[in-house]
Parts: structure tokens; sequence; C-alpha cells
């Protein structure tokens, strides 16, 4: 089982991971395997080239960001304010655009 609407984000994500230079924005992708899926492989499969953790990793740290549903997004500043939430297809370019990111 996997989440239809987070695979269908995949591109503008992409898109933005390779648009932006990482030393302005970093994507980090919580992983929540639902059923038997080499997510390793689904990972290679989808083309994701960011860095995900596996949200059943001890060391994963998402309590207190209120995620009711998938996919939940954050844009969160340097300092670890949240400055957006839930930016989906161009918003989150929109976004990054209109804060001046580097780009690559």
């Amino acid at each position: 089982m996997t989440c239809a609407p987070c695979i269908k984000e995949f591109p503008k994500i992409k898109e933005v991971f390779d648009k932006f230079s990482q030393n302005d924005i970093e994507i980090i992708g919580i992983v929540d395997v639902r059923g038997k899926i080499d997510i390793k492989k689904f990972i290679k499969d989808q083309n994701v080239t960011w860095q995900n953790i596996d949200e059943k990793n001890p060391l994963t740290i998402n309590k207190g960001y209120n995620v009711n549903s998938w996919p939940t997004t954050y844009l969160i500043d340097p300092s670890g304010k949240i400055i957006d939430i839930d930016l989906r297809g161009d918003d989150l370019n929109n976004k990054l655009e209109l804060l001046k990111l580097a780009k690559k």
C-alpha cells in the first residue's frame, strides 16, 4: 500500500530539490510504511533523490508537528520556525521564489 497523494507530489518536490541550492533548502521525507513494501526499492523506482527517514525509527522526532494526514508538508526556517504548511504543487516553488532562495 502506498500513498497516492504523496506520490503525486514527488515530481514537484523533485523539481524544487533540483532547482534550489541545498545550502538554502533541505527536503526530508518521513516514510510511513504500511503493509509489505521494499521502501528502498520503492524510493529508487520513484526517483526520489532527497533524504528519507523512517517514521518508526526511535530517533525520528515528529511529535508536535500535528501530522493528521499524508502528505503533510512544513516549510521551516533555519531557526526552526514554521514558515508555511501544506504547500502543494507549484505553491512550494512559488513560496521559495518569494523567499529569494539561491538556485543551483
